[in-house]
């Protein structure tokens, strides 16, 4: 196939991502000045576009020990050629024995959700991170190993609060979901406003509903304040809609 632009600014040239494909080579001719109508090309160069997007552990630090079954692990947001991926598959092994997995819309889990217990001290989980990107499952190839402490905590600390807030992707083209990790289960209000300071939307949100929002379908392409509540928690978010 062929893909074609034009540029006002002399020597430069930008790539449409969306509309071209990971490890692919693309053959550049450029034109540079018209003859009575007609383009005048010069040589042409190759490029190769880098391949699909891989995600992997991120936090905590690959070789750390955990006392808590309820540690969240997060893993490398994935967005690229235009696209974010849409399902984030982690993966725990003992050794080369497969131990459980999670599929998640948002980058991160709990080394709960992959099974681990209080039973499970003293042990070193080998975590992947798979990515549903473009209709397609990539691989995770990094190896991240996590091990357990002598001793696992049962349930999350009652004094223990926690409340923090990411929105992904950042820029966005479509729409974006939030990742919310807290101890809370109070409904969550989500307020967005423009750079003018009018209220876009408004939104109630239980906490096992925040998987499936996704925002900003019908914005345009601005600069959006995003203020997330819970309780007496607060947190603003800029984001941004090409």
């Amino acid at each position: 196939g062929t893909y074609s632009g034009n540029s006002t600014y002399p020597y430069q040239f930008n790539l449409n991502f969306s509309a071209i494909n990971p490890n692919t080579t693309y053959w550049i001719r450029p034109a540079s000045y018209k003859v009575n109508g007609q383009w005048q090309y010069g040589d042409t160069c190759q490029i190769t576009t880098p391949p699909p997007p891989t995600s992997y552990v991120i936090s905590p630090a690959c070789g750390s020990t955990t006392s808590s079954r309820w540690a969240r692990i997060d893993a490398q947001n994935i967005y690229a050629f235009g696209d974010a991926a849409t399902t984030y598959r982690f993966k725990a092994f003992i050794g080369s024995t497969f131990f459980g997995q999670v599929d998640r819309t948002v980058p991160n889990c709990q080394l709960s959700q992959l099974g681990v217990t209080t039973a499970h001290t003293n042990t070193t989980f080998t975590i992947t991170v798979d990515v549903f990107w473009r209709g397609a499952w990539q691989l995770g190839t990094v190896l991240c190993n996590i091990t357990t402490a002598n001793v696992l905590t049962r349930q999350i600390e009652n004094n223990l609060s926690i409340f923090e807030v990411n929105a992904y992707p950042n820029p966005f083209a479509n729409n974006f979901k939030l990742d919310i990790n807290t101890t809370s289960e109070d409904q969550i209000e989500l307020a967005v406003y423009d750079m003018l300071g009018r209220q876009i939307e408004l939104r109630l949100v239980k906490i096992s509903e925040l998987d499936t929002q996704e925002i900003g379908e019908n914005y345009t392409s601005d600069v959006y304040n995003v203020i997330v509540k819970q309780g007496d928690n607060i947190k603003t978010l800029r984001m941004i809609k090409r």
